[in-house]
């Protein structure tokens, strides 16, 4: 009984403990019935793309547990297989979603919003999504208060291009890297098509994206920008693969697994 204390305790005080994030092989591609992009191939034979993809979805800021204590981003977090997204845009209160959902969900197969009645509502993922006038709001005026921390953006003052910052949480502190929480704030004075760009990589971030940490910081736009939801062909691929590898994966186990994975899109 007095281990078995201990092992909750743990659990509490340091994000990842009692094992919650060991993860199970892969399926194979074929079992998830989640069909890749149509540019997989092409990028499973280009040398360096795992390299490129670890990059992308391992590294950067932290995301955060229930308790609003930092997770590191060494193993990969997402939301869980299945989970519905539940979105909402803060300013308007409305539920009218960007487009860039629907693709999430084609390439993760994550579910659509659920309604209130529906028995798993409580089980979705929330995703909300608000535009201010500031990124880093100005403190309050009457002493302390809780700042969480929306910004994984580096801080607007050394960063004044920045246009979004995200924050994705875990709601299970047993498993710290089951997203199910996120917020998008977009500066809303933003120029088009900085908006669309930063918000979608925000988004990537705020669902598994470790690596991206900075939103609109200045940096060109990339070519070949798909118009609708303003990600790469790239950015597609790597979504679909990170949701193919299982949640907690270290570094070198999502090394393997996707080798093998994009293995399997090649021809034999």
């Amino acid at each position: 009984m007095r281990a078995a204390l201990a092992g909750v305790l743990l659990a509490l005080a340091v994000p990842g403990a009692a094992g919650a994030d060991i993860p199970p092989p892969p399926p194979p591609v074929a079992a998830t019935g989640i069909a890749p992009p149509a540019e997989a191939a092409a990028f499973a034979r280009q040398p360096d793309i795992v390299d490129r993809f670890l990059d992308a979805v391992l590294g950067g800021p932290p995301y955060y547990n229930a308790m609003i204590m930092p997770i590191a981003t060494d193993r990969l977090a997402r939301i869980p297989d299945g989970t519905p997204l539940d979105y909402a845009y803060w300013n308007e209160l409305g539920s009218d979603e960007p487009p860039i959902l629907d693709e999430i969900r084609r390439l993760t197969g994550l579910r659509p919003q659920p309604q209130l009645r529906d028995p798993d509502y409580d089980a979705a993922a929330f995703f909300a999504h608000e535009t201010v006038a500031r990124l880093k709001p100005e403190p309050p005026p009457n002493g302390p208060a809780l700042r969480l921390p929306f910004y994984t953006v580096a801080d607007p003052d050394t960063l004044p291009n920045a246009a979004c910052g995200a924050f994705a949480a875990s709601a299970n502190l047993f498993k710290p890297r089951h997203l199910a929480n996120m917020t998008i704030r977009q500066l809303e004075s933003a120029p088009e098509p900085v908006r669309g760009r930063c918000f979608a990589l925000a988004t990537l971030r705020a669902i598994g994206f470790g690596g991206l940490g900075e939103y609109a910081g200045g940096e060109p736009l990339p070519e070949a920008l798909d118009p609708v939801t303003h990600l790469t062909a790239e950015e597609k691929f790597f979504l679909w693969l990170l949701y193919r590898l299982p949640i907690g994966t270290d570094r070198e186990a999502a090394r393997d697994a996707a080798k093998a994975i994009l293995a399997g899109l090649q021809p034999s």
